[in-house]
């Protein structure tokens, strides 16, 4: 049997008088939660949830969240995640694609539900929590179940991706996959039962749950980490002494940039984009020699791919400097990974180019989602023969087996790639975010500058250098937004495309 749920009860047995989850409405030990995953399993059961069927959740980050998401893996039910930020319009499509059988929600999910008629072709069950409704009983109790003995290749969940590049797509992940990055965060970061981590991406609790871990759930909101106050991360980190956080890189950034000594921590985990040598070297002067700050690649069909350590990464620095892309470290021993020619075509199999060449990343291993759910054209372009995902990104693999990132395969303009072209104007001082896009097929830089440095003097300044390197010499255009679209769930992926348009309107 491989399901995590088993592995989190059988935690609960071990330290069932340690706090689980301390978070904003309270805190909850490992005997309550498991006590309370087990009601909510019962009362799903006797409500209609089955194994294999898939539920629609939409309940906010807290303990009720988690002991719902457990109370499914024990009953094989697949829960379908849903986030409020990808949009109303986005949400109805997601949902549909999605073929949900059952719903759960708090109340005002359901009120957006009968707004949106989301589902209303295969929805059969509907729950409310913490209340009835007109035609939707709440959740209730039930006889005892037991834990469904999934298969590791057993659907457990699906997972939407941000949406940077479109409507959000649903990635169908296995009990396998769950139990494979459960090991990956115990063994990569040496995480013992008793540890405390700071959740800043609520998601991650679930892997600390399964590890014996307290979850910090803190009091801000999580769906806006840009805006999260650097001063609040620290007094939540310190008043727990907590050993771990996870968080975005542009929750980092403010971090960085606003932060204080937070002695107890021996890893802070960022997740969702790169984090440029910038950041890095600002979280370096803020943390103490035991603290390493933790850059893991992936994507939401697959993560983790390869992960590096900020020290090893600042010492790569120089050659992101030079434009020969960002380092995101040695691929996972339990991942395949292969660099395979560019092309926006759909490919029959793999074809691995010479070590050092850029090309598109293609991964395989037990934690790649194995398919996007009713997006047949998707998975033609995304999926190979053999088991294989194209992780549509850039990179390269050197001698010694790292792996160094270039951006997105859809961001690149001819034969500039994102991350090796603004790494020449993001060593300004004078520049916050530099974003690389086409207008009319000819290379365009973007400019966040930082407050109140915009204007014809920067821009010369920025042109030059452009000048002095052979990736950059045809940039001809700078122009200077005054904040960048970035992606709703972490603050931190641009939306290039909207820049784009923005570009093309001002140009042309």
């Amino acid at each position: 049997m491989s399901n995590i749920a088993a592995r989190f009860l059988a935690m609960a047995e071990q330290v069932p008088d340690q706090a689980a989850l301390i978070a904003p409405e309270g805190s909850i030990t490992y005997k309550a939660l498991a006590e309370k995953v087990e009601r909510y399993a019962a009362g799903l059961s006797q409500a209609g949830w089955k194994r294999g069927m898939r539920a629609v959740m939409m309940v906010p980050a807290g303990i009720d969240f988690f002991a719902l998401v457990f109370a499914h893996f024990k009953l094989g039910a697949v829960p379908v995640f849903i986030d409020p930020a990808m949009g109303f319009q986005n949400m109805r499509q997601v949902i549909a694609e999605s073929q949900p059988e059952a719903f759960i929600g708090i109340p005002k999910a359901h009120v957006a539900r009968w707004l949106g008629g989301w589902g209303k072709q295969t929805l059969k069950h509907r729950l409310s929590l913490g209340m009835a409704l007109p035609g939707v009983p709440a959740l209730g109790d039930g006889p005892p179940v037991p834990t469904a003995p999934t298969a590791a290749d057993e659907p457990a969940a699906i997972l939407f991706t941000s949406g940077s590049t479109g409507v959000p797509k649903g990635a169908l992940h296995t009990h396998g996959s769950f139990e494979t990055q459960t090991d990956f965060v115990r063994d990569q970061f040496a995480v013992v039962p008793g540890e405390v981590h700071v959740a800043m991406f609520p998601i991650f609790g679930l892997y600390d749950l399964a590890l014996g871990v307290t979850t910090v759930l803190p009091d801000v909101d999580t769906t806006k980490p840009a805006k999260v106050p650097p001063a609040v991360v620290v007094a939540t980190v310190n008043r727990h002494q907590a050993t771990c956080m996870f968080g975005s890189p542009a929750m980092l950034d403010n971090l960085g940039r606003g932060g204080a000594p937070m002695p107890s921590l021996k890893a802070i985990i960022s997740a969702s984009g790169p984090v440029l040598p910038g950041v890095l070297d600002r979280l370096d002067r803020l943390v103490d020699a035991n603290t390493t700050v933790y850059v893991p690649y992936g994507a939401t069909e697959g993560l983790p791919i390869s992960v590096i350590g900020h020290r090893e990464a600042l010492g790569l620095a120089p050659q992101w400097a030079a434009g020969e892309g960002l380092c995101i470290g040695t691929p996972l021993a339990s991942v395949e990974l292969a660099i395979i020619p560019i092309t926006d075509a759909p490919l029959d199999e793999v074809t691995r180019l010479e070590p050092g060449t850029v090309g598109e990343i293609a991964v395989r291993g037990p934690i790649i989602s194995q398919a996007y759910i009713a997006r047949p054209e998707a998975n033609l372009l995304a999926k190979i023969k053999g088991g294989w995902h194209r992780m549509g990104d850039l990179g390269r693999v050197d001698e010694q087996g790292r792996l160094w990132f270039y951006g997105r395969k859809a961001h690149r303009v001819g034969t500039h790639y994102t991350i090796a072209t603004e790494a020449i104007f993001l060593q300004h001082p004078h520049v916050a975010r530099a974003a690389l896009v086409g207008v009319q097929e000819r290379p365009v830089m973007c400019i966040q500058a930082e407050p109140g440095q915009a204007g014809a003097q920067l821009a010369r300044e920025l042109l030059e250098w452009a000048a002095q390197h052979p990736h950059t010499a045809e940039i001809k255009q700078v122009l200077f937004h005054p904040r960048f679209p970035v992606d709703i769930r972490h603050n931190s992926k641009i939306y290039r495309e909207a820049l784009a348009a923005w570009a093309t309107r001002e140009l042309v």
